[in-house]
């Protein structure tokens, strides 16, 4: 009696996969920017309603549902970075209105084509259904689950880097169309952020030392790098001038820990560092696929020393890229744990060509028990983290800040301004304030006999805001509550200093 074989095409299994993924995403999608490392979503939120207001005067019209009261020069270009993610993100609000889910859809758009090039990766270096395992490995893991949306650079640049990668392997086809992609993929990644200077940098490496590219090409790669870091610092000059420059590289050297002088740098050893993102690691892509990536290394090494390795050499690109941005940007890696983000596509297809092999090996002929295996894997990924990954997902830490610029935003006109009593609550809720108030909202601890000696302190504001549990001058307030009409909202205490009593 004949066994009954199901074939399922794997391109079917890939638009499932897809889909299933865009649904985990978009799961809590408008939830407000109060969760672990929302500080991004709130952060670009503002630089993203600025575009929207500046673009809606150059037109005339508003556009993105915002009208928002907007100073002239005010975040137009935020220099750290490359400009082109919240290009992104404006174009998003445009189209879909400015809210917390239209700037994390963007970045749920990039997630999913990332997987879709992680499949095509699969399948160019290995087979389809090493494609097929790679993307169900890599969006069962909580790396994936909460990041793959989060308003920030990693998902959008990693989601670059893969299909620059996908075609830079491709380029030995010689199809001229695919060679356009790929300088094009590559030019956005490098315009998106500093990590697609690294993978550039290893495709260069990778080309001379296996010479899978002529001199010219790497010459090539290379310029389009100079034109994109010549064509940042002529967008700092433009808007903010000569003296930026050197701001901008102190920036830069405080993030790699070279620059140690700046107040706000975390400091810690080289065993810190390398145990914190240890942790991370296991956290965020499970025990299970680190041991999978892991014996892929043991087994890549093995065949480069026969000299058959030639695929995982290749491969080698997406894990050191990422690997050595983590390495050379040590401060920031040390305080933002999705930064590892850039090891994801690595890691699926790693583990994924190693899950084909431990099952070949386990059951070479019988197809059913391979499908168990890799469901158990992929399952065991997505379970082993589980309660962790729901506390990221219900995290609202940052509810304060976002209370108050509620408070704010209601209480308040556009053009009014409000003075917060606490520069501690600032330091840690202001920007998630300033979001959500959507006005201007200045922090200072002020004493009474500051403002006896100058009553124009507070001349500018339309509220005094005094936190609950927070340090503050007393007198300070009792005085002000003399003078003025107040109104509490939970922890927060409104003086009116339009009412005078």
């Amino acid at each position: 009696m004949k066994r009954l074989k199901i074939k399922v095409p794997p391109e079917r299994v890939v638009f499932l996969l897809l889909f299933v993924a865009t649904i985990l995403l978009l799961f809590n999608i408008n939830k407000p920017f109060v969760g672990h490392h929302d500080w991004n979503g709130a952060f670009w939120g503002g630089i993203t309603r600025n575009y929207l207001d500046n673009l809606s005067k150059f037109l005339g019209f508003t556009i993105g549902n915002t009208s928002d009261h907007v100073t002239d020069g005010e975040f137009i270009f935020f220099y750290h970075y490359t400009p082109l993610m919240p290009l992104l993100f404006t174009f998003s609000a445009a189209i879909l209105g400015f809210s917390e889910m239209s700037l994390r859809l963007s970045t749920v758009f990039f997630s999913i084509i990332m997987l879709f090039f992680i499949y095509k990766i699969g399948e160019e270096l290995y087979t389809k259904r090493v494609g097929v395992i790679a993307m169900a490995l890599a969006m069962a893991t909580p790396m994936f689950l909460y990041f793959g949306k989060l308003p920030d650079h990693e998902p959008i640049l990693t989601s670059l880097c893969t299909i620059s990668f996908y075609f830079y392997i491709r380029l030995k086809k010689k199809n001229v169309r695919e060679r356009y992609l790929f300088f094009l993929f590559l030019t956005l990644t490098l315009l998106e952020s500093w990590g697609g200077f690294f993978l550039l940098g290893f495709m260069v490496v990778h080309s001379l030392l296996s010479s899978y590219e002529n001199r010219s090409f790497v010459i090539k790669i290379i310029s389009v790098g100079i034109a994109v870091i010549l064509f940042q610092f002529i967008l700092i000059i433009f808007f903010h001038g000569k003296e930026t420059l050197v701001t901008f590289v102190n920036y830069g050297l405080a993030r790699m820990s070279v620059e140690t002088s700046q107040s706000n740098i975390v400091r810690f050893t080289l065993p810190q560092f390398l145990l914190t993102e240890a942790r991370y690691l296991t956290i965020y892509f499970t025990k299970i696929l680190l041991v999978l990536s892991g014996l892929w290394g043991i087994w890549a090494l093995l065949r480069l020393k026969r000299g058959v390795g030639t695929v995982d050499l290749t491969l080698g690109i997406l894990f050191f890229y990422g690997a050595f941005f983590v390495l050379f940007f040590r401060n920031l890696s040390y305080i933002h744990d999705y930064k590892l983000y850039l090891l994801l596509p690595f890691m699926a297809i790693s583990g994924a060509w190693m899950t084909e092999i431990i099952a070949a090996r386990l059951f070479k002929k019988r197809s059913f028990l391979k499908i168990i295996i890799v469901i158990i894997l992929v399952v065991g990924v997505f379970t082993e983290r589980w309660e962790y990954l729901r506390t990221l997902i219900f995290s609202s830490f940052d509810r304060p800040g976002y209370t108050l610029g509620q408070y704010i935003q209601s209480l308040t006109i556009p053009s009014e301004k409000t003075l917060v009593l606490s520069e501690e609550f600032d330091r840690f809720y202001g920007v998630f304030v300033r979001y959500y108030a959507n006005r201007k909202v200045n922090s200072v601890d002020l004493r009474l006999s500051n403002l006896q000696k100058n009553p124009q302190i507070i001349s500018e504001y339309r509220y005094v805001v005094v936190v609950d549990k927070r340090p503050v001058d007393n007198s300070l307030v009792l005085h002000l509550r003399k003078t003025y009409s107040l109104t509490s909202f939970g922890d927060y205490m409104f003086i009116d200093l339009e009412k005078e009593l």
